[in-house]
């Protein structure tokens, strides 16, 4: 095999790596007391600590206009006690 294909052949391998490279986030919504918890909505924000670059707290509609696929959402609770009990949203985002 020449240096000239071998050199294409490791072109193409590595901007297929990159294709499939994703990116994945866990984010959550304000923590609130579970007698103050709130439904989530088209206006619930959403804070997604693991985006580094520019803002990081996002709705749901803004996380699709950038691009991001929701793969998850479930509601959490924290049991602290009996007297103390917190809850917020988790949603895991990715970017194929």
């Amino acid at each position: 095999m020449n240096i000239l294909k071998t050199s294409m052949i490791t072109l193409v391998i590595s901007f297929s790596s990159i294709a499939v490279a994703g990116e994945a986030h866990i984010c959550i919504s304000k923590i609130l007391p579970i007698e103050k918890q709130e439904q989530m909505s088209d206006e619930t924000i959403f804070k997604c600590a693991g985006i580094k670059s520019g803002k990081n707290t996002f709705t749901i509609n803004e996380l699709a206009q950038n691009n991001w696929q929701i793969i998850s959402v479930e509601d959490e609770q924290v049991i602290y006690n009996e007297t103390k009990t917190e809850t917020y949203h988790r949603v895991v985002i990715q970017k194929p």
